[in-house]
Protein backbone atom coordinates (compact mmCIF):
# COMPACT_ATOMS: atom_id res chain seq x y z
CA UNK A 1 0.00 0.00 0.00
CA UNK A 2 1.39 3.50 -1.19
CA UNK A 3 1.43 6.08 1.66
CA UNK A 4 0.43 9.59 0.61
CA UNK A 5 2.69 12.44 1.38
CA UNK A 6 1.27 15.46 3.53
CA UNK A 7 2.07 18.81 1.41
CA UNK A 8 4.49 20.93 3.38
CA UNK A 9 4.50 24.68 2.34
CA UNK A 10 7.55 26.60 2.55
CA UNK A 11 8.74 30.19 3.34
CA UNK A 12 12.27 30.67 2.21
CA UNK A 13 14.64 33.41 3.68
CA UNK A 14 18.22 34.61 1.71
CA UNK A 15 20.69 36.57 3.89
CA UNK A 16 23.49 37.68 3.11
CA UNK A 17 26.38 37.73 6.28
CA UNK A 18 29.80 38.27 7.14
CA UNK A 19 31.53 34.90 7.35
CA UNK A 20 32.48 35.61 10.99
CA UNK A 21 28.58 36.18 11.90
CA UNK A 22 27.83 33.08 10.28
CA UNK A 23 27.33 30.44 13.11
CA UNK A 24 25.63 33.69 14.70
CA UNK A 25 23.09 33.99 12.35
CA UNK A 26 22.35 30.23 11.61
CA UNK A 27 21.97 29.57 15.79
CA UNK A 28 19.23 32.60 15.78
CA UNK A 29 17.79 31.82 12.83
CA UNK A 30 16.94 28.15 13.72
CA UNK A 31 15.45 29.09 16.85
CA UNK A 32 12.13 31.28 14.75
CA UNK A 33 11.79 27.73 13.02
CA UNK A 34 13.84 28.28 10.11
CA UNK A 35 16.47 25.50 8.51
CA UNK A 36 19.42 25.81 6.57
CA UNK A 37 18.76 24.89 3.44
CA UNK A 38 22.53 25.80 2.01
CA UNK A 39 24.89 28.29 1.77
CA UNK A 40 25.16 30.84 -1.69
CA UNK A 41 27.76 31.91 -2.90
CA UNK A 42 29.96 34.80 -1.42
CA UNK A 43 30.99 38.22 -2.28
CA UNK A 44 34.26 38.04 -4.26
CA UNK A 45 36.16 38.92 -1.23
CA UNK A 46 34.93 35.97 0.20
CA UNK A 47 33.86 38.15 3.32
CA UNK A 48 30.06 37.40 3.06
CA UNK A 49 28.07 34.17 2.21
CA UNK A 50 24.63 33.71 1.59
CA UNK A 51 22.48 31.62 4.09
CA UNK A 52 19.63 30.07 2.42
CA UNK A 53 16.79 29.20 5.30
CA UNK A 54 13.19 27.54 4.59
CA UNK A 55 10.75 27.17 7.48
CA UNK A 56 6.86 25.52 7.18
CA UNK A 57 4.31 28.31 6.01
CA UNK A 58 1.76 26.28 8.86
CA UNK A 59 4.28 26.94 11.85
CA UNK A 60 2.56 28.01 15.26
CA UNK A 61 2.66 31.37 16.61
CA UNK A 62 4.18 32.67 13.08
CA UNK A 63 2.69 36.14 13.85
CA UNK A 64 4.86 36.54 16.94
CA UNK A 65 7.92 34.90 15.94
CA UNK A 66 7.72 37.37 12.87
CA UNK A 67 7.80 40.24 15.21
CA UNK A 68 10.65 38.89 17.48
CA UNK A 69 12.42 37.63 14.45
CA UNK A 70 12.46 41.55 13.64
CA UNK A 71 13.91 42.40 16.74
CA UNK A 72 16.80 39.65 16.84
CA UNK A 73 17.54 40.87 13.14
CA UNK A 74 17.58 44.76 14.40
CA UNK A 75 20.35 43.39 17.44
CA UNK A 76 22.43 41.72 14.71
CA UNK A 77 22.43 45.18 12.40
CA UNK A 78 23.32 46.90 15.49
CA UNK A 79 26.19 44.89 16.26
CA UNK A 80 27.69 44.66 12.62
CA UNK A 81 27.24 49.00 12.76
CA UNK A 82 29.11 48.60 16.21
CA UNK A 83 32.05 46.44 15.08
CA UNK A 84 33.03 48.55 12.03
CA UNK A 85 32.49 52.05 14.05
CA UNK A 86 35.52 50.49 16.05
CA UNK A 87 38.18 51.49 13.30
CA UNK A 88 36.20 54.71 11.92
CA UNK A 89 37.23 57.38 14.07
CA UNK A 90 40.57 55.89 14.38
CA UNK A 91 41.03 55.93 10.86
CA UNK A 92 39.54 59.24 10.09
CA UNK A 93 42.01 61.06 12.70
CA UNK A 94 44.99 58.91 11.72
CA UNK A 95 44.31 60.08 8.36
CA UNK A 96 43.91 63.60 9.34
CA UNK A 97 47.01 63.70 11.19
CA UNK A 98 48.61 62.58 8.09
CA UNK A 99 47.45 64.77 5.68
CA UNK A 100 48.38 67.56 8.52
CA UNK A 101 52.23 65.83 7.90
CA UNK A 102 52.16 66.22 4.24
CA UNK A 103 50.72 69.95 4.17
CA UNK A 104 53.73 70.36 6.27
CA UNK A 105 55.95 68.55 4.19
CA UNK A 106 55.03 70.55 1.09
CA UNK A 107 55.55 73.82 2.73
CA UNK A 108 58.97 72.52 3.94
CA UNK A 109 59.68 71.83 -0.03
CA UNK A 110 58.81 75.08 -0.52
CA UNK A 111 60.84 77.21 1.92
CA UNK A 112 63.81 74.65 0.81
CA UNK A 113 63.80 75.64 -2.78
CA UNK A 114 63.20 79.38 -1.91
CA UNK A 115 66.21 79.36 -0.06
CA UNK A 116 65.06 79.20 3.64
CA UNK A 117 66.59 76.45 5.48
CA UNK A 118 65.62 76.89 9.02
CA UNK A 119 61.96 77.47 7.84
CA UNK A 120 62.48 74.33 5.93
CA UNK A 121 63.80 72.27 8.80
CA UNK A 122 60.86 73.63 11.10
CA UNK A 123 58.40 72.29 8.42
CA UNK A 124 59.76 69.27 8.42
CA UNK A 125 59.80 68.09 11.70
CA UNK A 126 56.10 68.06 11.78
CA UNK A 127 55.77 66.80 8.95
CA UNK A 128 57.94 63.61 9.65
CA UNK A 129 55.73 63.58 13.26
CA UNK A 130 52.87 63.63 10.92
CA UNK A 131 53.84 60.85 8.96
CA UNK A 132 54.99 58.42 11.91
CA UNK A 133 52.40 59.42 14.35
CA UNK A 134 49.09 58.29 12.93
CA UNK A 135 50.20 54.78 13.25
CA UNK A 136 50.17 55.16 17.19
CA UNK A 137 46.78 57.52 17.21
CA UNK A 138 45.52 54.85 15.28
CA UNK A 139 46.21 52.33 17.42
CA UNK A 140 45.34 53.93 20.73
CA UNK A 141 42.46 55.45 19.13
CA UNK A 142 41.35 51.72 18.33
CA UNK A 143 42.10 50.67 21.78
CA UNK A 144 39.58 53.14 23.30
CA UNK A 145 36.88 52.68 21.06
CA UNK A 146 36.86 48.65 21.83
CA UNK A 147 37.14 49.43 25.02
CA UNK A 148 34.00 51.66 24.83
CA UNK A 149 31.77 49.65 22.05
CA UNK A 150 32.35 46.19 23.81
CA UNK A 151 29.97 46.49 26.47
CA UNK A 152 27.22 47.39 23.62
CA UNK A 153 28.09 44.88 21.52
CA UNK A 154 27.94 42.58 24.70
CA UNK A 155 24.34 44.38 25.58
CA UNK A 156 23.00 43.18 21.96
CA UNK A 157 24.18 39.89 21.96
CA UNK A 158 22.49 39.26 25.28
CA UNK A 159 19.00 40.93 23.91
CA UNK A 160 19.13 38.51 20.96
CA UNK A 161 20.13 35.13 23.64
CA UNK A 162 16.65 36.26 25.04
CA UNK A 163 14.73 36.98 22.12
CA UNK A 164 15.93 33.60 20.34
CA UNK A 165 14.86 32.23 23.86
CA UNK A 166 11.34 33.55 23.82
CA UNK A 167 11.56 32.28 20.27
CA UNK A 168 12.36 28.85 21.77
CA UNK A 169 9.71 28.88 23.39
CA UNK A 170 6.52 29.59 21.34
CA UNK A 171 7.58 26.98 18.79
Amino acid sequence: MEQKKNYVGYEYLSISVGNDMKSVYADCYQNFGWVIDGFGSSDILGSEITLKLKRDRRINNRIQLNEIQRKCETALETIHHLETSKNTKAIMYALGLGILGTVFMAGAIFTFIDGYIIACIGLAIPAFLGWGLPYFLFKKIRRDEINKINPKIDEQYECIYDLCDQANALL
